[in-house]
């Protein structure tokens, strides 16, 4: 089942949801879809720093880049991004790819906080930190899939029930389809099967893990883990919602079209 009339492509790369690795993967079937390098912003790629998301940009660099006519946007960026900054794409593909938000949360602190060393938490486990400082940190990058999808990027109150709403809102009617990280295998069976035939994906897709030394979910304490899910409540309700959506997608995208195919036959 494709759809033909979206003329531009936009990744919403949600941190530590998988998206290196698929950002990888939309550079390397660009390339193999004769796409022109300069009509792909991915920062990492053809030259592009990695913070050089397009928050990030300085007005001269969105003036530079507003004029190459972009065909694929991979990068931090919230939903609507086309919009917020006049990037002149008028029917863009959206998606992007949920995780399971403790594993989100626990691969965004190992990387960022543990091993990087943001809000001075260096070599710091969190069962090691104290009370305080463990709220402070998960309350900072609290429910970040709800405020990515929902783009309330002028807001810097807590996300709540109208910007979960606004999230839910988003992914029904505005982007054409969605991934989730467990289970990448049908994530790419329906999006090869929906997303514009201009973009020929590859069938191999490159999983990398940027950080092996993560600690997993056990070694974290059960209480932890609950006050993990407390404060993210409302990206917990999310990823419910999106696992059911993905399923129901699934079905009517490749199951029920295989079947209905054999039945031609």
């Amino acid at each position: 089942m494709t759809v033909n009339n979206y003329d531009t492509f936009i990744f919403s790369h949600i941190p530590k949801c998988g998206g290196s690795s698929f950002r990888r993967y939309v550079i390397e079937s660009c390339i193999a879809s004769n796409i022109n390098p300069d009509r792909v912003y991915a920062p990492g790629f053809n030259g592009i720093k990695n913070n050089k998301n397009i928050p990030q940009l300085k007005p001269r660099e969105l003036k530079e880049l507003r004029a190459k006519n972009l065909k694929v946007i991979a990068d931090h960026s919230r939903f609507n991004v086309h919009r917020k900054y006049r990037m002149g794409m008028t029917k863009p593909f959206y998606y992007t790819i949920f995780r399971e938000p403790v594993a989100r949360f626990m691969s965004h602190y190992n990387f960022f906080y543990y091993k990087l060393g943001y809000g001075n938490c260096k070599g710091i486990t969190l069962n090691e930190l104290d009370e305080v400082k463990r709220i402070e940190v998960m309350t900072t990058v609290a429910n970040l899939q709800v405020n990515y999808i929902s783009n309330k990027t002028n807001d810097l109150g807590a996300v709540d029930t109208e910007r979960y709403k606004l999230a839910i809102n988003h992914i029904e009617r505005h982007y054409a389809c969605f991934g989730v990280l467990n289970d990448m295998e049908k994530s790419l069976n329906i999006l090869s099967r929906y997303a514009p035939e201009w973009i020929q994906w590859k069938k191999d897709f490159p999983m990398e893990n940027r950080n092996p030394g993560n600690k997993g979910k056990a070694e974290v304490k059960p209480e932890i883990i609950q006050q993990i899910q407390e404060i993210n409540k409302y990206d917990m309700r999310l990823y419910d919602f999106v696992e059911k959506l993905f399923q129901l997608r699934y079905q009517a995208y490749c199951e029920d079209i295989d079947q209905l195919s054999a039945n031609d036959k």
